[in-house]
Parts: structure tokens; C-alpha cells; sequence
């Protein structure tokens, strides 16, 4: 019968789908088998109806210390890159908080912290829908060293390229102070000063709440706790395509209390 031949194709399709995912409810999809422990997953979407994973991987951690490794899983639960995820850094360092965000064209942009300068730095790399990495071997470094960094948040430009934010830490100042960069589609710092990121706010310090792309290469960025002359306060500045900050040198005070403000998250409206 016809309509008895349809619905037998649609369920054939559906099952040929969804062929890699488990059928029992107490069995996980293995993306990394390897041994060796895995912490820390991120995900994203790639696009495409499945999704891209990071996450801290210590299989070789005698000689290389915490690496970071990444997979695709498409929509039928098919792992789309090596085997045990292909290495995003894999050098003698230590690699700590990861994040990533869609690329818009099957990949992604990802953002990690690590200690290979003696101190906490953030670093980035672009990995395509096959899953090479696009950008310097290793990733490339959001600023050069000079503090903890840390706190990062990331967007894509909605140009092909990517937005960081992060918190750096000085050790003689009790102050923290919020940083960010754009970086292009070809993995080069397109904001300084002198090798170093924008900052936020012009002395007020603050911790990196949150970032939100404005679509046309610019960013809204999102702090809390801010020092200074703006110590306690929820702030938000928006920075243009070319890194200059838009409202004021202090940025809009959302709420500001006698007290130290923190927690906050931003959204596009």
C-alpha cells in the first residue's frame, strides 16, 4: 500500500539518522575512549544539526602536561574527526578553562587559558569543519604576558571573526581590570596597546561579566565589581569595530550598590 510504503521509508530514514546514537538510556555516546582522564567539556553547535566538543585531556600528561583536545558529532551521533578528538594544544604547559563558540561555517572558535609563559594567558584558535587548525600551531595569544588572565569570555564578530574578553590579575595591585580583543578571520589581533588588549573601562578595573557581538564588528562587554572611582558597580561598555569605547570612559552603570556586585550574564536582545 502506498501510504503503508511511505511511513516504512520515513522510519527507515529516521533510524538510518539516528543510526550512532545509543537505543539504552544507561549508555553514553563514547566521543574519547583514550586513557587517561577527560575534564571540563564545552559544546557547541557546528551549524549543521550536530555539534563541536573541547575538554582537558590528560593522556599525556608524563611529557606534555594538560592538553586540549576537540571532536565533531554530527546529527546521526557519527564521530566526524579522528578518533579520540583532534589536539587543539598539546605542547609541556598547563591548559586550564576552555570555551568555543560556532565559526558560522562548520567549525569553531575557541579560547583557552594557559601557563606556557609562567602565568595564566589566554589563547585562541580557529578549527575548520574537517577539523584542521586554521591559526598558529598552538593557538595565538590574546596579549602578550604581564598577569593572571583569566575569566574569559568569547563571540564571534559576526564578520568571520572572533571577540575576547578576559579579567587580568596583577599580584601588586589590588585591582583586577577588564580586557578585550578582536581577533580577525585569519587569527590576528586587530586590537592594541602597544602588544596588549583594550581595556574596558579606563581605571575603574572590574571583572568580565559577559560579552554580546553589536553585528558589526564591535562588542558589548558586560563587568562587575568594578574598582576605582566605580568600585561596587554593574557596568556595560560597547566598543567599536576599531576598539574604541562608546560610552564614556567608564562605560553605563547598570546598578551600583554600596557593596561589591557580582554574578552578572548578558544576553542579545
Amino acid at each position: 500500500h502506498p501510504l503503508f510504503a511511505s511511513l516504512l521509508a520515513l522510519s527507515l530514514g529516521a533510524t538510518a539518522a539516528l543510526a550512532a546514537w545509543p537505543t539504552d538510556p544507561s549508555v553514553n555516546l563514547p566521543v574519547c575512549t583514550v586513557d587517561g582522564n577527560a575534564y571540563l567539556p564545552h559544546v557547541c553547535s557546528d551549524g549543521a544539526g550536530g555539534f563541536i566538543v573541547i575538554w582537558q585531556d590528560y593522556r599525556n600528561w608524563a611529557t606534555l602536561k594538560t592538553d586540549l583536545y576537540a571532536q565533531r558529532v554530527g546529527p546521526d551521533g557519527t564521530l566526524r574527526w579522528t578518533a579520540d578528538g583532534v589536539p587543539i594544544c598539546a605542547l609541556a604547559t598547563y591548559t586550564y578553562a576552555s570555551w568555543l563558540a560556532p565559526d558560522g561555517a562548520g567549525g569553531a572558535f575557541l579560547a583557552w587559558e594557559d601557563s606556557r609563559p609562567g602565568a595564566a594567558n589566554t589563547y585562541v584558535q580557529r578549527v575548520d569543519s574537517p577539523g584542521a587548525s586554521l591559526w598558529a600551531a598552538g593557538g595565538v595569544p590574546v596579549s602578550s604576558p604581564r598577569s593572571v588572565m583569566n575569566e574569559t569570555q568569547i563571540c564571534p564578530d559576526g564578520l568571520g571573526g572572533l571577540l575576547v574578553a578576559w579579567t587580568e590579575h596583577y599580584p601588586s595591585s589590588a585591582y583586577n581590570n577588564a580586557y578585550v580583543q578582536r581577533v580577525s578571520s585569519t587569527g590576528q589581533n586587530q586590537w592594541s596597546t602597544g602588544s596588549f588588549g583594550v581595556g574596558v573601562l579606563a581605571d575603574s578595573g572590574g571583572h568580565v561579566a559577559g560579552v554580546v557581538a553589536d553585528g558589526v564588528g564591535g562588542v558589548y562587554v558586560g563587568t562587575t565589581g568594578a574598582g576605582g572611582t566605580a568600585w561596587g558597580n554593574v557596568r556595560v561598555q560597547h566598543m567599536s569595530p576599531t576598539g574604541v569605547r562608546l560610552w564614556g570612559v567608564h562605560g553605563v552603570k547598570v546598578s551600583g550598590q554600596p557593596a561589591a556586585m557580582s554574578s552578572a550574564t548578558m544576553i542579545p536582545d
